[in-house]
């Protein structure tokens, strides 16, 4: 039977053009918390925030948000993918806000430091969010090196602002607004294939 349908090009055959494994580790959210935040960057912040922690529920991954301000301000919430949530730990996510100065790079060393000491978060894809508006010096450039050296993908997802800190980290950052909630555009494909 193979052989008549082979003969007469009767099989179902298919080939494949390429394929990319994509990682599907953690997601670590770096949040600017500080003052420029405020009002709709912030509500925008918390929105995307949000919107990865149910991505990573969805798709069984770990999940931690690391908020920064200045004055070595940090708060930050991890969830499991194996965990209940904690409806509190949610809401307090979606409502903080520091409101101070910029520091973002202790955002980030704490989100290495995170990947270091939790064995779940090592192989995680960072992403930062905020509206960029900070200076990257040398200790930025060392850091991000290290992390890029681990294999760690840095994303960013500019909300307001010039993104120039975003710009000179991040591998790959999409201005929100460039986002299409009802017909995908390109900014809101490439993000979702890089992230998901």
């Amino acid at each position: 039977d193979f052989y008549a349908r082979y003969a007469g090009e009767e099989l179902l055959e298919f080939s494949t053009v390429g394929e990319e494994n994509a990682g599907r580790g953690p997601i670590l959210v770096v949040l600017d918390g500080s003052g420029s935040m405020k009002g709709e960057r912030n509500i925008w912040a918390r929105a995307v925030a949000m919107c990865l922690l149910h991505i990573a529920r969805l798709e069984k991954r770990d999940y931690g948000c690391i908020e920064f301000s200045g004055g070595g301000q940090l708060a930050e919430w991890m969830f499991r993918s194996n965990i209940a949530m904690d409806a509190e730990a949610v809401v307090d996510m979606a409502s903080h806000l520091f409101s101070g100065g910029t520091t973002p790079i202790i955002g980030v060393a704490r989100a290495a430091q995170v990947m270091k000491e939790a064995p779940p978060f090592r192989k995680a894809d960072v992403v930062m969010v905020g509206d960029g508006e900070a200076s990257f010096g040398p200790e930025d450039e060392r850091l991000r090196s290290q992390l890029q050296e681990l294999g760690v993908r840095l994303f960013g997802l500019g909300i307001g602002g010039s993104f120039r800190y975003l710009k000179s980290y991040c591998e790959y950052v999409v201005d929100v607004h460039d986002f299409q909630l009802t017909d995908p555009g390109t900014a809101t494909a490439e993000l979702a294939t890089h992230i998901t």
